[in-house]
């Protein structure tokens, strides 16, 4: 309902026919807090061109209702506002605009490490469109909707978005770009993905591991197949780790060639100057000279980043837009973005297995070596895990590496005791 200009909604799965990925309350509860958390990302940053709505949420007596300021124009009818990026209703195209896809690609892009990507112009597949309506069917309430001439057309065809396929840009009466739905700026997390939709398994080991030995079932999930996992995904800070990483071994790799090129050069040099016999003292000191200029003259550009540089750092942008269900397969709509897409989906997944395989072990590592950044309240424990790019839903991996880690000691210290080791 609407009050005082503000609009009151639930977070539950209540539309039908809404444009979504994940279905469920629960999934619908979690989204509006990505929702929420995504848009005060966008706030901050404060862009040009690009508008958001004032979000709250609300938690009352086991209810989430999201409260917003609406969009400009919107409550007056389809005239006094204009959609210009993504799709409102299901069973609709994705809409496109080329003035808010570069005002995107400037600042989710360039800023967030978000990568611009192909997507089917009609993301959701067949059989999720043909259960939507379905229900459609059985509610009479529901206004028909028009049958498209071009539905076989757009099912074909892909556009580029730099965005969560399920985000909205709609152009207000005030003739400003307001963003919605922005429900995801990292991809999804792949260790919450099931290992037979392109997961990595990890947790699905770790089940194996404690319905072996019976320890730590209780800390990890029985299984990954629940839509509130759909809105699982990593952490900026995270992307932020990995960027850093692979764009410190990028440039380290790039000098190491240099010096390795200029020391051939060097050597070139120095032979031809040895079988120089006609040289004489002058030239050799303005030859230094000279050399000392250059490399001084070289000494600033290198600092810059070069194009080529950009370029490789616009290639570790990532695709927001992976392992998502009941979404159209591009396998057989455009071959080159269904492989750039197994791409992305193979990175998302390297990066989740960092984070399980190197984070989770030397937060624990890093606890036990220093007493002095151990959390002592929830909200410290939270800063901790968040600034180290891991969201708190490991706390029960964290809790099992602990517990192994402390059996570990405790066998150490028994050796110690009897004498076996010294």
């Amino acid at each position: 309902y609407l009050l005082n200009n503000i609009f009151f909604s639930r977070a539950v799965d209540a539309g039908v026919e809404t444009m979504k990925v994940a279905r469920g309350d629960a999934a619908s509860k979690k989204s509006a807090a990505r929702d929420a958390h995504c848009m005060g990302c966008l706030h901050r940053m404060d862009i040009s061109g690009l508008y958001s709505l004032a979000t709250v949420l609300v938690d009352y007596l086991g209810t989430r209702f999201v409260c917003q300021s609406i969009v400009p124009g919107i409550l007056l009818g389809e005239k006094t506002h204009t959609l210009l990026y993504g799709a409102v209703e299901a069973s609709c195209p994705l809409a496109w605009d080329k003035g808010l896809h570069e005002t995107l690609e400037e600042s989710l892009g360039k800023l967030l490490m978000v990568a611009s990507r192909k997507v089917p112009k009609k993301p959701l597949s067949d059989e999720l469109l043909e259960e939507i309506e379905k229900k459609r069917s059985l509610m009479n309430f529901l206004p028909e909707i028009p049958k498209d001439e071009n539905a076989e057309d757009d099912k074909k065809a892909t556009i580029t978005i730099c965005a969560p396929m399920e985000a909205k840009g709609i152009r207000g009466s005030d003739q400003r770009d307001y963003i919605l739905d922005l429900v995801r700026l990292t991809p999804r997390d792949a260790n919450w993905v099931p290992e037979s939709q392109g997961g990595t398994g990890k947790w699905e080991a770790g089940l194996n591991e404690s319905q072996s030995n019976g320890k730590g079932k209780c800390l990890i999930p029985d299984t990954l197949e629940d839509d509130e996992f759909v809105m699982n995904v990593v952490r900026p800070e995270l992307v932020t780790l990995m960027t850093q990483k692979r764009m410190k071994a990028y440039l380290e790799e790039k000098e190491q060639k240099k010096k390795e090129e200029e020391e051939s050069k060097n050597e070139g040099d120095s032979t031809r100057k040895d079988g120089d016999e006609g040289s004489d003292e002058k030239s050799s000191t303005n030859a230094e000279s000279e050399q000392k200029e250059d490399k001084e003259g070289k000494k600033g550009p290198e600092e810059k980043i070069t194009k080529e540089d950009e370029v490789y750092l616009e290639s570790l942008r990532y695709n927001v837009n992976v392992f998502l269900p009941g979404t159209r397969s591009l396998e057989s709509i455009d071959a080159e973005a269904y492989t750039q897409l197994k791409q992305d989906e193979e990175r998302a997944r390297e990066i989740a297995t960092y984070l399980w395989d190197k984070i989770l072990p030397s937060i624990t590592q890093e606890l036990r070596d220093s007493a002095n950044n151990v959390p002592v309240d929830g909200k410290n424990l939270t800063d901790f895990l968040h600034q180290r790019g891991v969201n708190c839903r490991y706390l029960g991996q964290l809790a099992t590496l602990a517990a192994k880690e402390e059996e570990q000691d405790r066998k150490v210290a028994q050796l110690i005791k009897s004498g076996q080791v010294k």
